[in-house]
């Protein structure tokens, strides 16, 4: 190797062992501290060893690094601001995905639901079945008029704001099915204001939220009270 190559490469070395020894260092001697921020969780602040138990020595060692290292804040708070700002993705991609013009949409549960991964079976559909004629039994020996109002999520609503790569791939909705269940055995008591908030000219939803506005609501709210006014036409509601 020539004199002018390892020249080239001593900075990049001395960087690099900088990086290294610089978060051990300054756990010892504390020169920078940084607030820990709130993460709805419990921390990992001791380790313990017990002899008898080693074989959880290294994943309690881990968490306990991963919990405790010098500069675990500034390097957060840089890596969510790079990959919101810069590459326009979400931090946390397991709770929220980020979509188009600025909407939030709530991944975990909701997301497969949207692409058809967790559609009823036809057990689920028994069991749901079974439920409701047990309710509406209960309910007509009562006297009580029964209403199932379903709330559809963000992503139905505006499946063109999730983002590239985002797929529906059920041509079924779940709950269509669940409605075109039920309808079949009790009757048509469901109430879906799907169609009606996807033809609204005006923001149903809120952009960073999983809920409908006030708008949405209104447009629910109004839904219902038509169908129980058709149930009960001399009433005044």
């Amino acid at each position: 190797m020539s004199m002018k190559r390892k020249l080239y490469y001593l900075p990049l070395i001395a960087m690099f062992l900088l990086m290294l020894f610089t978060p051990m260092i300054n756990q010892l001697v504390k020169v920078w501290s940084f607030p820990r921020k709130e993460e709805n969780r419990i921390f990992h602040d001791s380790l313990h060893i017990d002899i008898n138990l080693l074989d959880d020595f290294p994943n309690d060692f881990n968490l306990y690094v991963n919990d405790n290292f010098s500069f675990r804040t500034p390097l957060l708070d840089l890596f969510n601001y790079s990959k919101f700002r810069i590459f326009k993705t979400s931090p946390n991609p397991q709770k929220t995905i980020v979509g188009k013009d600025g909407w939030f949409f709530v991944s975990q549960k909701e997301i497969k639901i949207f692409e058809g991964l967790l559609n009823f079976s036809e057990n689920d559909l028994i069991l749901f079945e079974k439920e409701w004629i047990k309710r509406v039994d209960y309910l007509n020996k009562k006297g009580v008029k029964y209403y199932f109002l379903i709330a559809p999520i963000k992503h139905y609503i505006y499946p063109d704001k999730l983002p590239f790569g985002t797929f529906k791939n059920s041509k079924v909705k779940r709950s269509s099915a669940l409605i075109k269940r039920l309808t079949n055995v009790i009757g048509d008591f469901i109430i879906d204001p799907t169609q009606e908030l996807i033809q609204s000219n005006n923001t149903t939803y809120f952009k960073l939220d999983n809920h409908w506005n006030h708008r949405g609501g209104e447009i629910a709210s109004k839904l219902t009270i038509k169908k129980i006014s058709k149930d009960f036409p001399n009433d005044k509601i």
